[in-house]
């Protein structure tokens, strides 16, 4: 017993001691340095935590997995985007090469590769989605579809490309038909009932009238007959007397042989006197007459017409060339030293065809609906090429997106909605932009997408309106007047100014599930009865269903519960651009998502339109990204949430007017409405921001 009291009141003492060391400790720490503790209890008791300090008092200062750590990617290449192969590491703040705070780098030895990055035709990922050089890509080049491989592809099935397919393998555009090697524009026109050349002729310069031709002579007898449908020779001139002989014919040489060569009704005509019948070389031709006298030629061919026939004849054509050193001796247009025409024959004998001019180019004429494409095919004379199609035939226009009248411009007038878009969207009022139907107050809301509509007519608003929107519930219309504050308008009722702001208001951007507006005025955040929410806000905002706001603070957005707290911040710089530069451009609302538009800058190259969506979680996901749109920043843009993006440029029809341009989630894009005159929005949701009105 008393063993074990003694060791109890050692134990005792020894806490005691520990007690009263750790409470000198904190004391002198606490003269020392306020906020410092180097107690060994105090040690033992708490965890390393980011801020500073050893609190494990191990030596080290904030080290790897502390409380508050957040993960770093290695980062080695500098592009914002940490190494995919490469594990994170908690830390408390960047620490060596890891930097970066998203992972994914796929290349992270290239600064050029990267998640979301321009994809080019140089045989990398750069955009990190697994796939190499794919479609659309900077730098493809357009190929045709060419099934059949006959080198011509079809101009209506084309794809941006890095390098050839098995079936987009055709440079050149044309074909009109792709299933038949032996039909292109390359081809010669034949008898066949088809359009060999594809210039939308059937059987031309072929086809026509002509006379049987059994000696081939070039000239026929009997009867016209088809050429296209004659089962042997054809002529395509007449009065052969015997067309059994190739030697007798119209223009024949008479010869004194007792026949009547030329089939002018006479026997041996022209002759001085009686003709002689001596005949050196026995060829039924008399000495007298035959123009080489010791080499038989019964048919006295003379090409050159210089008096010697051309089976004794050194220079047949008389061009100049030795039949021996000419590539076409019966041809005097060809000859080493001609010059080359357009004509697929080799004039100048160098062995080469056509060289120096464009033969097979593609080409095309006409525009909008009448535009047909071809190809270069050698001109009349062979001079130089032409193109072997012609435009085709105008139409009256009409709103179908294509240009009818081939004017150059498309759907000018009234233009109606793309007839491929689908009528089915998240929106329940769909797409609408202003029209001013007077000098001062009528404005008419137009509906352009997914259907015509122009049931929303307003009047009596005051002439110095900037901005107008609609309360969701029951369409009520407000708006600011200059110096005057905010309306409420409904019908034909003129409107109503509301409690007068503490501030000039200068835009709206909704109402929140409540139906509270919310509006700006210089940087400061405001409900409709003036109640101060934010005094450091920017021109772009959203507010959803649940009351949350969403407002850029510099390069940050920052989402502000209903009261004005913060309850979350974003960089999407960082995330979704890497080195370069975002631009936030316009934004939209369904329920509780804030639907926002970035214009990506690409240094030197059309920028890409980024969508991201906020949703009631506050996180951030990127919807889609359209490539090569030109910049939109100073115009009115909008997107929706199955990725539909509408974005509002100049008309070039018009001086001051703009059209709209729909991106659609297939990849496509078309103008769907032209001469919109402000900006626009969507109606029957969070947000609907049109104007400002003009005058």
């Amino acid at each position: 017993m008393s063993r074990i009291g003694s060791k109890a009141r050692r134990v005792v003492f020894a806490v005691l001691f520990v007690v009263l060391v750790g409470c000198s400790s904190a004391h002198v720490s606490e003269d020392a340095s306020v906020g410092r503790s180097d107690s060994s209890a105090e040690c033992a008791a708490t965890l390393e935590a980011c801020g500073g300090g050893d609190e494990d008092c191990d030596g080290e200062v904030d080290e790897e997995g502390a409380r508050g750590c957040v993960e770093f990617f290695a980062d080695v290449d500098g592009d914002g985007r940490g190494a995919a192969s490469i594990e994170p590491r908690c830390l408390c703040a960047p620490a060596g090469v890891h930097v970066a705070r998203v992972g994914g780098d796929c290349e992270d030895a290239n600064p050029g590769a990267f998640p979301f990055a321009l994809e080019v035709c140089n045989g990398i990922d750069d955009d990190c989605d697994g796939e190499v050089d794919e479609p659309n890509a900077a730098g493809c080049r357009t190929l045709y579809a060419d099934r059949d491989g006959d080198g011509i592809g079809v101009a209506r099935d084309a794809a941006c490309l890095c390098m050839v397919s098995d079936v987009y393998r055709g440079v050149v555009a044309g074909d009109c038909d792709d299933t038949n090697d032996a039909v292109s524009p390359m081809q010669t026109e034949s008898c066949n009932d088809g359009d060999d050349d594809c210039d939308g002729l059937v059987d031309e310069g072929v086809r026509g009238v002509g006379y049987a031709d059994s000696d081939r002579d070039g000239y026929g007898t009997g009867a016209p007959i088809d050429r296209c449908r004659a089962s042997g020779p054809v002529a395509f001139l007449s009065g052969d007397c015997h067309d059994a002989s190739s030697t007798i014919h119209p223009g024949a040489a008479e010869l004194c042989n007792q026949v009547d060569d030329d089939c002018d009704g006479r026997v041996d005509e022209g002759f001085s006197g009686p003709c002689s019948l001596s005949d050196t070389d026995g060829d039924g031709v008399s000495d007298d007459l035959d123009n080489c006298g010791t080499v038989p030629n019964t048919s006295q061919l003379d090409l050159d017409r210089d008096g010697v026939g051309d089976v004794c004849d050194d220079d047949m054509d008389g061009d100049g060339a030795a039949n021996d050193e000419d590539c076409a001796p019966l041809d005097a247009l060809v000859r080493p030293g001609a010059i080359e025409l357009c004509s697929a024959a080799d004039e100048d004998c160098d062995g080469h065809v056509d060289e120096g001019f464009d033969v097979g180019a593609a080409c095309g004429a006409g525009v909008g609906a009448c535009r047909r494409d071809g190809a270069m095919v050698c001109a009349p004379g062979g001079a130089g090429t032409t193109c072997n199609v012609t435009p085709g035939p105008t139409a009256v226009e009409a709103c179908n997106g294509t240009d009818d009248d081939c004017d150059g411009t498309t759907d000018e007038g009234e233009i109606c909605p793309d007839a491929t878009v689908r009528n089915v969207v998240p929106f329940s009022r769909g797409v609408w932009y202003t029209h001013s139907t007077s000098s001062c107050g009528a404005q008419r809301l137009i509906q352009f997408w997914p259907r015509f509509d122009t049931s929303f007519t307003y009047s009596g608003f005051d002439c110095y309106a900037s901005w107008w929107l609609f309360r969701p519930s029951d369409d009520a219309l407000f708006y600011s007047a200059t110096f005057s504050g905010i309306f409420e308008h409904t019908g034909v009722v003129p409107g109503v100014l509301q409690p007068t702001p503490p501030c000039e208001p200068r835009l709206p951007f909704g109402f929140d599930g409540a139906g509270k507006l919310h509006y700006v005025c210089d940087r400061s955040l405001r409900r409709g009865t003036g109640e101060l929410v934010s005094s450091d806000v920017s021109a772009m905002m959203a507010v959803t269903a649940d009351g949350r706001i969403l407002v850029p603070r510099g390069s940050t957005l920052v989402v502000l519960l209903p009261n004005g707290a913060t309850a979350a911040t974003f960089d999407p710089a960082t995330r979704y651009a890497g080195q370069m530069t975002l631009h936030a451009t316009s934004m939209s609302v369904e329920g509780d998502d804030v639907f926002v538009v970035y214009s990506r800058a690409l240094g030197g190259l059309p920028d890409e339109l980024v969508v991201l969506r906020l949703d009631a979680a506050n996180e951030f996901r990127q919807v889609r990204r359209i490539a090569g749109v030109p910049r939109s920043l100073g115009y009115s843009s909008l997107p929706l949430s199955d990725g539909t993006v509408f974005v509002m440029e100049p008309d070039p029809a018009t001086v001051f007017d703009y059209q709209i341009r729909r991106y659609a989630p297939n990849g496509t894009n078309s103008v769907v409405w032209r001469e919109a005159e402000t900006t626009f929005g969507v109606h029957g949701n969070r947000q609907m921001l049109v104007g400002p009105l003009r005058p």
